[in-house]
């Protein structure tokens, strides 16, 4: 079996560990919660203007139960079956590869993928999926992605700890992902869409104390430009 085969199998049967890095839970929660109020901000006007949306990668729901998708049409495809039960009440759950996507040319308004392309990266599927997210959108349909960003320390460190796969019995994470870089993300968005625009979300960390984080997450909003250095950030991408 090769290696972008096993990626797929590993995260067919993927569930998040606790690790070995000591780090009090309280932080890790602040920070996730935090950081996932952004995304949600961040969706809040693509949403108003979209009835048919497609989250790849969709896992067991994500952040689909908070947010406010009265009468639109939600779908979500993830490898994980496990996962998919769980967001069945949530959206039309469809076991699908990110890469080929079972719908029609033009079906979508918005595509989203929270926190998921770097899973894809070590899947090889990368390109296809970014082809494929445009394929399902309308002319002016929005791809909105959010990722971890290769170029801040942990996603270095990250990188190289799954050189040899080692991040599930670490950090509890997969040991197929790959943070990405925004440059290589914007350059294969540009193949496929008319504007592509990129921008921090944190500089913050999860496994800083919590009055650190604070003080990083009132810094992001002024910083948002430098997205380089960024822990996470997010690419808006128009057909």
């Amino acid at each position: 079996m090769n290696e972008r085969n096993k990626a797929k199998e590993f995260e067919k049967g993927f569930s998040y560990g606790k690790g070995v890095i000591p780090t009090p839970g309280d932080w890790i929660s602040y920070f996730w919660d935090t950081h996932r109020n952004k995304i949600m901000k961040s969706l809040e006007n693509p949403l108003d203007r979209a009835d048919s949306i497609l989250f790849v990668g969709v896992g067991s729901g994500d952040i689909l139960p908070s947010l406010n998708l009265g009468g639109k049409t939600v779908f979500g495809i993830d490898l994980n079956l496990r996962f998919l039960v769980r967001a069945a009440g949530c959206c039309h759950a469809v076991a699908a590869d990110s890469a080929m996507l079972p719908f029609k040319n033009n079906y979508f308004d918005m595509v989203v993928c929270n926190m998921v392309l770097h899973h894809v990266v070590g899947q090889g599927g990368l390109e296809n999926t970014i082809a494929e997210c445009s394929r399902v959108l309308r002319r002016g349909g929005r791809l909105l992605a959010f990722e971890p960003n290769l170029f801040h320390p942990s996603g270095m460190a990250l990188t190289l700890l799954n050189r040899f796969h080692l991040y599930h019995r670490i950090g509890g994470g997969s040991d197929y992902e790959y943070p990405l870089s925004p440059l290589r993300l914007r350059k294969i968005c540009r193949l496929h869409f008319k504007r592509v625009e990129l921008k921090a979300i944190t500089f913050s960390h999860p496994r800083f104390p919590v009055f650190i984080q604070k003080l990083f997450f009132r810094l992001d909003a002024r910083l948002r430009n430098i997205y380089p250095l960024s822990f996470s950030f997010m690419t808006e991408a128009v057909k």
